[in-house]
């Protein structure tokens, strides 16, 4: 095994090689850090290497900000350090240099996207502690409009983080908070367009479908004078999402049809699906049903390989729906239990409660009406209690002493769902 350190204790350049590029793996990595820190002239060796990560070609100026390249490499070479995820990280380790702090927060930032589906509540801790890196980057060594512009994107991820979670009050506040820095930032266009694109899908799932589509709209068209196909194909995706949601399928299909043309495949498979699905999901909507199914079984093998398990269960909903269509109701039964089941599971108490109301005029129609309320009992009312809609609360409670009494109508039920769907308009706790 090759040595990590020279007879006289200081790393060798094979060592700090695979330090720079992030790969060390070996248990001596904690001491190496230190060393790195207390030693100058290993620092100044290690500091070469990660300029030449970023060698600008000949004629063009040097890469910029090359301490902040090695800064942020040493940052993801402890990345795997549960400690640097924290505040008291930035307390145990003092700054010496502050580009570190970008660095740091660049890295949390990348680290909370890439665990989204994993743990969302550390995705929302990592993006946080991005907010508060910088913070504590010092006005004279970092342009405040640079500054403003870090904490307005990491503001941006923890409000779409915590829309995710269901957390709407929270993602607002943040948002809020992400545009004044923003407002007070260098204007670049990007971090708008991402900023838009989170009010967007707030806004979507806050069921102002008005206002999302605005700004899903002007998110687009940054990100087309900007270049950035993929990711104006992204957001028209979601645009179309809005349309779907809002019950007119039809005008669903141009931007989910354009998005195909945007999108790049390679890049994120699971976005393309989401494109398709949404794309069936407007065409079942506006009744082809019999042809939506058919493509359902033909794609699936792609859904299960490269959608994210959350649009996997969206895809059996939609299925679920297909089969009630059709009349197969035991096959529609029991896929919109496996749907409710899985939302419930990740807390997503809100589409779960819809997929039940979606099932129960199935049950009504069969005259199951002990196994109707143990449906409004169960998911249905853990929703409403939960975020404390007291006009739905009154609402559910009609419709709960109807099933008792034995004289419950799909129109009640249908009624009772479109007092759910515009809570989606009130605030929710938490």
């Amino acid at each position: 095994m090759a040595r990590d350190e020279d007879p006289e204790g200081h790393p060798t350049e094979e060592t700090l090689e695979r330090f720079t590029a992030g790969g060390f793996d070996d248990p001596g990595e904690t001491s190496l850090l230190l060393h790195l820190k207390a030693c100058q002239p290993c620092w100044a060796r290690f500091a070469a290497l990660a300029r030449g990560i970023l060698e600008a070609p000949q004629g063009m100026p040097e890469a910029p900000n090359s301490r902040e390249v090695y800064a942020f490499a040493l940052a993801r070479a402890r990345a795997r350090f549960e400690r640097m995820l924290t505040e008291a990280a930035l307390v145990t380790y003092p700054v010496r240099d502050p580009l570190w702090l970008r660095g740091f927060a660049e890295l949390c930032l990348e680290k909370a996207a890439g665990l989204r589906h994993e743990n969302l509540a550390a995705s929302e801790d990592m993006a946080y502690a991005a907010v508060q890196a910088a913070v504590r980057i010092p006005a004279a060594s970092l342009s405040p409009g640079a500054v403003a512009d870090l904490m307005g994107k990491s503001w941006s991820e923890v409000a779409n983080f915590r829309r995710v979670a269901s957390n709407l009050v929270g993602a607002e506040q943040a948002l809020i908070l992400a545009l004044d820095c923003l407002e007070e930032g260098t204007g670049a266009p990007l971090l708008l367009a991402r900023h838009l694109d989170v009010a967007g899908s707030l806004l979507r799932d806050q069921r102002r479908f008005k206002e999302a589509a605005e700004a899903f709209d002007r998110a687009y068209r940054i990100y087309i004078e900007e270049n950035e196909r993929h990711l104006a194909g992204r957001v028209l995706v979601k645009l179309g999402s809005v349309h779907v949601v809002a019950n007119r399928p039809e005008q669903a299909f141009s931007p989910l049809l354009s998005s195909l043309h945007l999108l790049d495949v390679r890049k994120e498979p699971s976005v393309s699906l989401n494109a398709v699905h949404n794309l069936l999901h407007a065409l079942a909507d506006a009744g082809y049903h019999e042809r939506i199914a058919v493509a359902l079984w033909r794609l699936r093998p792609l859904f299960e390989r490269f959608a994210s398990p959350l649009d996997q269960v969206r895809l059996l909903w939609m299925e679920a729906r297909l089969w009630r269509a059709q009349g197969v109701l035991g096959r529609a039964e029991r896929l919109y239990r496996k749907v409710i089941e899985k939302f419930s599971q990740e807390g997503i108490t809100y589409d779960a409660s819809l997929a039940a109301l979606e099932l129960a005029p199935i049950l009504l129609e069969q005259n199951r009406l002990s196994d109707l309320l143990a449906l409004l009992d169960g998911v249905v009312a853990t929703f409403v209690e939960r975020h404390i809609h007291r006009e739905v609360m009154v609402t559910l409670a009609i419709l709960r002493g109807a099933v008792v009494r034995g004289d419950v109508t799909v129109r009640a039920i249908e009624s009772f769902g479109e007092h759910l769907r515009a809570a989606g308009d009130l605030p929710r706790q938490g």
